[in-house]
């Protein structure tokens, strides 16, 4: 298209007669041009006496939406130049958009009246399905407001599902068991604490009654309390025990690992529970490799090597003899203490490691311990990665054996 002398041309004739453009359709395109001052020049026929309106002051390329009668049409404007880039005129083309209009009203419709049906349908399904899937979080919430700690069996029921809230429950009812575990180990370890600490207490209290029940000589005082102090010192050893296994039952100790040789400990040890010894008029057959060196806690370490020291010199008969032997292996320094001692039965050996347990024969033999000691061994074995086994036959002594890895993994 050109426009000369207030005259347009239409270079492609055909295009302009096409039939889209003589007939008002659903949606129908609009063709017309302007001169420059937006006078109309030429349109297409199925405009008719109506005219597209002319954006004024603009050289650009313009689109909008307007309306043409009583239709809404979405336009473009454009500039045209001539030859030499003057601006001659405008070119105009409308499209109707009532199929969108039309589109829109009835997607208004289906919106309104889909949407509230939607809604119902929704809360119906949620009303419905809904109490089955929250069910096993009410049940976990009901279980978990009746458990207390005199009512620790309850458990919460597991889903039929094998799904997220199943794998949840399961692993409340894990925590569940943990904790019961550790409070009715509390609550056997206060008992049998308060059991233990009862006797002397009651011996304590029966000496000192019938030393105020009469006028009595000074040495019989001084023989009675002497005897009062020892009972005493027996409590304090006791009390020391308990919070030292108490200590390491709550808590993992913070453990500060340092090269340590096992020959300096076992010579350390040694030689404080020698008095022990020369009394019982015992000895020690030791066997050290060439390099016995560890890494890992001194002070755990120490305790766990005299604790079991001193279990065989207490339960050893008098002047026998105590094999002590440290060998390299792989990755480990095994440590056994073997004694000569009236040996563990099976059922011992399974209870050997329990607090307060003393078998029955060393029971008999007065050894004054409180049955502690080894309970304290297993937890600190726990602790430094230790690995600790027994091999005890009645009537052929004991023998502890420690695998003590080289390397303390912390």
């Amino acid at each position: 298209m050109s426009i000369q002398d207030g005259t347009v041309y239409v270079l492609a004739q055909p295009e302009w007669t096409e039939r889209e453009h003589g007939e008002v359709t659903v949606s129908p395109v609009f063709l017309q041009a302007t001169d420059s001052s937006g006078k109309t020049l030429r349109n297409s026929p199925n405009l008719r006496d109506s005219r597209l309106t002319f954006l004024s002051g603009r050289n650009d390329t313009l689109v909008a939406t307007a309306e043409l009668g009583s239709t809404w049409i979405r336009q473009i404007q454009g500039p045209l130049y001539s030859k030499e880039g003057i601006l001659e005129g405008y070119l105009l083309v409308g499209m109707g958009i009532a199929e969108t209009v039309l589109l829109l009203s009835y997607l208004k419709w289906i919106m309104l009246v889909s949407f509230p049906i939607m809604v119902g349908v929704i809360l119906f399904i949620s009303r419905v399905f809904g109490g089955s899937i929250v069910r096993p979080v009410t049940a976990l919430m009901l279980t978990a407001d009746r458990i207390s700690r005199e009512n620790l069996q309850e458990r919460v029921p597991l889903p039929k599902r094998p799904d997220e809230l199943q794998r949840l429950s399961s692993t409340v009812n894990d925590l569940l068991d943990r904790l019961q575990e550790v409070i009715l180990r509390e609550q056997s370890f206060a008992a049998d604490a308060a059991h233990e600490l009862r006797t002397p207490l009651a011996v304590l209290k029966g000496t000192i009654e019938v030393l105020i029940r009469q006028p009595r000589e000074p040495k019989q005082y001084e023989e009675k309390l002497r005897y009062c102090i020892v009972e005493i010192d027996r409590m304090g050893g006791l009390v020391d025990q308990l919070l030292l296994v108490a200590r390491y039952e709550s808590r993992k100790s913070d453990l500060k690992p340092v090269t340590i040789d096992l020959a300096e400990i076992i010579a350390a040890v040694l030689e404080r529970l020698e008095s022990t010894t020369r009394t019982k008029r015992m000895s020690f057959q030791l066997s050290f490799c060439d390099r016995a060196s560890v890494v890992s806690s001194p002070l755990l370490l120490d305790t766990v090597l005299e604790n079991v020291l001193s279990n065989a010199i207490k339960y050893s008969p008098e002047g026998s003899q105590i094999a002590v032997k440290v060998a390299d292996s792989d990755g480990t320094i095994n440590f056994s203490v073997t004694d000569k001692g009236s040996g563990l039965t099976p059922e011992q050996i399974d209870k050997i490691f329990d607090r307060f347990y003393r078998a029955e024969s060393a029971t008999n033999q007065h050894s004054g311990g409180f049955g502690l000691g080894l309970a304290l061994v297993r937890r600190l074995c726990v602790l430094l990665g230790i690995k600790i086994s027994i091999d005890s036959n009645p009537g052929r002594g004991t023998t502890f054996l420690l695998e003590i890895p080289k390397y303390l993994q912390t």
